[in-house]
């Protein structure tokens, strides 16, 4: 069975594809689903708020190719390597970020533990569009449970912080079925850049009877609660029932 460059193997047809799209922003064929899409989506979100905007149309994921110049087949190829603001960055160039964009992208790089490689540091021909899963499924897989880790580390202020940014209500509002696309959520969009695959803790969360600043949640949830319901919650607090009453509302 053919693999691409890094030993991953290549999906012929795109059926493994993850299509999300990361901050309004999709990659046409999509990324491996599963755990490498949970990391490339996660180095693509930070690269869009620490680094430069992605531009619609200019990030791209999964395709055929053999690498040019080479024999050997591109990552693009298994789902796992993606190109980002593409135009800006092309294929043989140097120097395309400015110093303090590279330092950001060797903040993120070091946050993923050699898992990412970025194509600015190829001994060879630069592509610093590029960015690639570096190791085996293990590696990822460990990278994964340490962002999971780190999620679940929250304290009670910083999910309250969460909940109040616009990264927050949009997750929650995804959860609830309200079509906000293409977030993730995660301890990261307010400390250290952690994204993660689902709410689902967060909303286990929610249902937990030591978050009790109502108030604070109250803001946080306003975009979900008619004004009847929110006024409610402000006057009587929440109480556990309600709580779980809200997470089943979030996750049906």
């Amino acid at each position: 069975m053919a693999t691409s460059q890094n030993g991953w193997t290549v999906d012929k047809t795109g059926a493994l594809q993850d299509r999300t799209a990361v901050h309004g922003v999709t990659f046409p064929n999509g990324v491996r689903r599963g755990d490498v899409a949970t990391v490339l989506f996660y180095v693509a979100g930070r690269f869009h708020r620490e680094v430069e905007p992605l531009h619609p149309g200019w990030c791209w994921g999964w395709f055929v190719k053999v690498i040019e110049g080479s024999t050997s087949i591109s990552n693009h190829a298994s789902g796992t390597a993606i190109d980002l603001n593409a135009p800006n960055h092309p294929i043989a160039r140097s120097g395309t970020f400015s110093g303090a964009k590279v330092k950001a992208i060797r903040r993120i790089l070091a946050d993923c533990d050699g898992v990412v490689r970025w194509g600015g540091d190829y001994s060879g021909r630069k592509d610093e569009m590029h960015f690639e899963i570096n190791k085996g499924a293990a590696a990822v897989s460990l990278l994964c449970q340490k962002f999971k880790a780190q999620e679940d580390d929250m304290t009670k202020d910083e999910l309250l912080a969460v909940l109040a940014s616009p990264t927050g209500q949009a997750a929650l509002a995804r959860a609830a079925g309200i079509g906000v696309h293409g977030q993730k959520l995660g301890r990261s969009e307010v400390t250290i850049g952690v994204a993660v695959q689902s709410t689902h803790a967060l909303v286990g969360k929610l249902a937990g009877a030591d978050l009790v600043d109502e108030q604070a949640l109250a803001t946080a949830l306003a975009p979900l609660l008619t004004g009847d319901q929110l006024e409610t919650v402000i006057r009587n607090g929440m109480s556990v029932e309600e709580r779980l009453a809200l997470a089943a509302r979030l996750q049906s």
